[in-house]
């Protein structure tokens, strides 16, 4: 079932309860945006559980967004892990980024909002509360010649209105401009 709205999608969310995803923007890029909603909300069920007791392990950082990152991004990504492995533990990041913590309780799965923001950059903002504190973290692809890409994810306030911090940043910076 689909409901339109103007501009505005509201997508039943695929095994989240009574949550939508909510897409908005160019009519004609409704399944690109909602292909990347359903992208980004994979990206969280292994972190969604009543129980966070007996969720099972969450991926890596790398293998759960590589597949499909940019170029650029999968360069910063892959420098990362070998600044790892290199020192033997943590290089740059020391938290995740997906939950914007170390330590999430993530109850129920992200309300996700997909926006059109030009005609090659399309956002798509999870917003969801983990351990009491509503977060936001935006997933920003581009179209790239092989399709679109994530090419950054940034921390966002919990209304999506201004951005904390951005990963292709953190990394860049982190690494030396690697």
């Amino acid at each position: 079932m689909l409901f339109a709205f103007g501009l505005t999608f509201l997508i039943p969310a695929v095994a989240a309860g009574n949550h939508y995803h909510v897409v908005t923007g160019d009519a004609a890029r409704l399944g690109t945006s909602s292909a990347l909603v359903r992208l980004v909300g994979g990206i969280y069920k292994p972190f969604v559980s009543s129980d966070p007791y007996s969720a099972p392990e969450p991926p890596d950082l790398v293998d759960a967004i590589a597949p499909f990152a940019s170029s650029t991004l999968k360069a910063l990504l892959s420098a990362q892990q070998q600044c790892e492995i290199k020192s033997q533990g943590e290089c740059g990041l020391n938290w995740d980024v997906v939950v914007d913590g170390q330590d999430w309780e993530i109850p129920e799965a992200p309300h996700l909002v997909s926006t059109v923001i030009a005609s090659d950059r399309i956002d798509v903002l999870s917003s969801f509360t983990s351990l009491g504190h509503p977060i936001a973290v935006r997933y920003i692809f581009r179209r790239k010649a092989d399709g679109w890409r994530l090419d950054d994810i940034r921390g966002s306030s919990s209304d999506g209105k201004f951005e904390n911090w951005s990963l292709r940043r953190m990394l860049t910076q982190s690494l030396g401009g690697h």
